[in-house]
């Protein structure tokens, strides 16, 4: 990082979303530096939201890089509604459903490894009983509709409110509510099947 730019930085990252995006609209490929801030402020976000969804590192930073082009080219079309972290983690879902959509329709994308089904970063080591019930959390979560793992990712994982996670899915707050409560149902009953097959095994 260039000096100029630590120290743009200094300056400027006390300011808002919302003056940083003016700023970076306004500026455009002339000064890329109001951008620069608001990736930096917002990756981990991001990686994070891709990495939940795709369970594997490697497709999360893939996902990241894919996710920011898409805020840059779309900061015109940005029109301020909503906060532009929630625009921008709404842009990470939307990247992550198409990513999951193709690889449905070409089972050979899906390379994921079961070691690499951990739902947080870093994990805690294989033998211990936190680490293996992880896994099994993990992996059921794998055997959910994407839709069901989108909201409960939402709700469980990350402790978005109902009304933030009714924004993201654009659906109408008692809808929300209703979808969670289905998905944890469901998580319940892969949960007991795993819980189940250990008990007779």
């Amino acid at each position: 990082m260039t000096g100029e730019m630590k120290e743009y930085k200094r300056r400027f990252q006390d300011l808002s979303d919302e003056i940083l995006v003016k700023q970076a609209r306004a500026r455009g490929a002339v000064d890329d530096r109001p951008f620069t801030v608001l990736f930096e402020r917002h990756r981990h976000m991001v990686w994070s939201a891709c990495y939940r969804f795709m369970v594997n590192g490697e497709d999360a930073e893939d996902l990241l890089q894919e996710v920011f082009i898409k805020a840059y080219k779309g900061l015109p079309s940005f029109e301020g509604r909503s906060a532009f972290r929630t625009w921008l983690y709404q842009i990470a879902i939307n990247t992550c459903r198409n990513e999951l959509r193709q690889r449905r329709r070409r089972p050979d994308l899906i390379t994921t490894p079961m070691d690499d089904l951990k739902l947080e970063d870093p994990a805690p080591s294989p033998g211990s009983i936190q680490g293996e019930w992880r896994e099994v959390v993990a992996t059921a979560m794998m055997n959910l509709h994407p839709d069901e793992r989108e909201i409960l990712i939402l709700r469980d994982f990350e402790e978005r409110p109902y009304d933030e996670i009714a924004e993201l899915q654009e659906i109408q707050l008692s809808a929300a509510k209703m979808r969670i409560q289905r998905a944890q149902i469901t998580l319940y009953n892969e949960l007991r099947g795993f819980i189940d097959t250990e008990e007779t095994g």
